[in-house]
């Protein structure tokens, strides 16, 4: 053999191998997948392993996967915003409507007291109608206590009860 035959074999052997090796590094950045890519877990990998999540497209579709998350967390978030308002709104009007419904009780707490102080007048030589008087006056008393949670249905109920025995002993009078 000569001389520049045996460099020519030499040089198509390094070329061989430099192919081979150059394949082999192609391919290692094929296998590796998105979880092997993760930054905090490369963060102490090797150089190729690096090159190999960066060539095979692993750190961007890590990329991808982590901006799809976001933008669905971002969408719920919206989403929840949007259902807090709603809530607030909602509570709002509720809070509203027990003003006004307190303020329509107190109301007609006030007037069945002024009836109660007419009858009071009138009845005042009845021993029997001044005790139903003052029954009737601790019932107005109790329902001007109420807790704002009682429904309203069961403060109506209990200031027409009352109401209609207020008028009773106003027709008793003479």
């Amino acid at each position: 053999m000569k001389v520049g035959q045996v460099k020519v074999m030499c040089v198509s052997r390094m070329v061989r191998m430099m192919t081979v090796g150059f394949a082999s590094w192609l391919l290692t950045g094929c296998a590796v997948d998105k979880v092997g890519c993760d930054p905090a877990v490369t963060r102490s990998a090797s150089f190729f392993t690096k090159l190999s999540c960066d060539v095979s497209g692993s750190y961007d579709a890590r990329s991808q996967d982590q901006q799809q998350a976001l933008a669905l967390a971002q969408s719920r978030n919206h989403e929840l915003n949007v259902a807090l308002l709603q809530l607030q709104a909602e509570q709002r009007d509720l809070e509203q409507g027990l003003v006004v419904e307190r303020a329509r009780r107190d109301s007609l707490v006030r007037s069945l007291n002024s009836y109660i102080a007419q009858v009071d007048q009138q009845a005042a030589q009845n021993a029997l109608l001044q005790k139903q008087v003052r029954q009737a006056r601790a019932e107005v008393d109790r329902l001007g206590r109420l807790p704002a949670s009682t429904s309203p249905d069961t403060q109506q109920q209990a200031l027409s009860r009352v109401q209609s025995e207020i008028e009773t002993l106003r027709a008793m009078l003479p």
